[in-house]
């Protein structure tokens, strides 16, 4: 018997058939509309598909057809003012809270023995206490797919900071100045609960509206690093005693006031986190199948390496500037105007709170000049960010006391003049 050379029959694309001589897989030479192959290993034949040419499909795959879905700017403005409202309270005590700590108006007084380094340890705790809760609540907010719990924490932490704060009164004098350090340090670490907006923005905003979306968060932060200062000013036409309540320890004046507008802040932001807050669509996202913890960080490190080197360390040094400086004028700040004016705590709060507007106020007009303007697109990072480390270098080199252009500090202490 003749050996039956037939071939069995394939469907094309077009839908007309072609023979095949063996197993092997084959096919028929596609016209112009024809761009992918799906091939059936289990009978070892193949399939051919035609596939329009506006369509995403490339030439031998089969990719999904990417859909981008739109900016969501209800979100967005909702993460932002939950921003401004948690930063404009760290900004707040910021400015009020070694002054009132130091207060010595008779029978006012918290704890006027503090010494000066002691300042310098609470910042200190703050960045390690900063540091830790954004590990925390990024960690956190990967393997649980959600960001509403992280702010909701970092809120319910704030509150019991601040509670420490209103009671400070209720503790012995020599104790006062440990809850003055509990409340900065539970502040940082609910703080740390913020990190989970640069995650946030990503999955809310289209990738050509991204840098606008993310101009929504930092000028939230830049307008609380002004307003932060100006309530504690408005505060400031309060008397420094104030009207004691329930049997003298609670008392509202010009240093206790902030922190109950703090308090209240926090509850408003925690009922935007609970009921206002709109958590993305992780369905409709192409990144939702995501890899155990250990395996991201891998990856993201090997990610990481391939980086240029110089760019990750002009940001890494900008970085640590940025938050040396701030930390450097948080630490120095008010004790050099307390001594080196000769002014009452309360006077020095008005000064400190003037300085630190004027700064938020300059802070505010750069983020608004590459936002609003095409500053942008002509100031190249790698030129603003050498500019910006020369500003600081330059801060410091003024600053430093170099002698014949530098003098003595007169310190008063019970009438008695000293020099340091």
């Amino acid at each position: 018997m003749a050996e039956d050379t037939r071939r069995p029959l394939l469907l094309n694309g077009t839908g007309s058939t072609e023979r095949q001589a063996d197993g092997s897989a084959s096919s028929k030479e596609r016209g112009a509309g024809d761009s992918g192959s799906v091939k059936d290993a289990s009978f070892g034949t193949q399939k051919t598909q035609s596939f329009s040419d506006d369509s995403s499909l490339k030439t031998g795959s089969v990719t999904k057809t990417s859909c981008e879905r739109p900016t969501q700017w209800r979100g967005l403005a909702i993460c932002g003012l939950i921003m401004y409202l948690t930063t404009s309270m760290g900004q707040t005590l910021a400015v009020s809270g070694w002054p009132y700590l130091r207060t010595t108006n008779p029978p006012f007084q918290i704890d006027p023995t503090v010494p000066v380094s002691f300042l310098g340890y609470v910042q200190a705790l703050t960045k390690c206490g900063h540091a830790i809760g954004s590990c925390v609540f990024a960690v956190h907010a990967y393997t649980t797919k959600t960001f509403r719990n992280a702010l909701i924490i970092g809120r319910l932490i704030s509150v019991v900071g601040c509670s420490f704060y209103i009671l400070i009164e209720l503790f012995a004098p020599e104790r006062r100045r440990w809850a003055y350090m509990l409340k900065f340090l539970l502040q940082s670490i609910a703080e740390g609960s913020l990190i989970v907006v640069r995650s946030y923005v990503p999955r809310m905003s289209r990738e050509k509206d991204r840098q606008q979306a993310f101009s929504i968060i930092e000028g939230s932060n830049m307008l609380a690093i002004v307003s932060g200062p100006l309530v504690q000013l408005v505060c400031h036409v309060l008397p420094e005693v104030g009207t004691p309540l329930l049997g003298g320890w609670l008392k509202f004046n010009m240093y206790t006031v902030p922190i109950w507008i703090s308090l209240a802040l926090n509850i408003v932001t925690l009922l935007i986190s609970m009921f206002c807050f709109k958590e993305p669509d992780l369905d409709e996202l192409e990144d939702e199948k995501q890899l155990p913890l250990g395996q991201a960080m891998r990856k993201a490190w090997q990610q990481a390496k391939k980086l240029d080197k110089c760019l990750v360390a002009m940001c890494f040094l900008e970085k640590s500037c940025a938050s040396y400086g701030f930390a450097a004028m948080y630490t120095t700040m008010s004790p050099y105007v307390t001594e080196s004016f000769n002014v009452p705590p309360s006077q020095a709060l008005f000064i400190l709170s003037i300085a630190q507007s004027a700064a938020g106020i300059t802070s505010l007009l750069t983020v608004l000049l590459f936002v609003l303007t095409p500053l942008a697109r002509v100031a190249k990072a790698r030129y603003t960010f050498p500019f910006a480390l020369s500003c600081y270098t330059i801060m410091y080199l003024f600053s430093y006391p170099w002698p014949g252009i530098s003098e003595d500090i007169p310190l008063r202490n019970n009438g008695e003049e000293k020099c340091r």
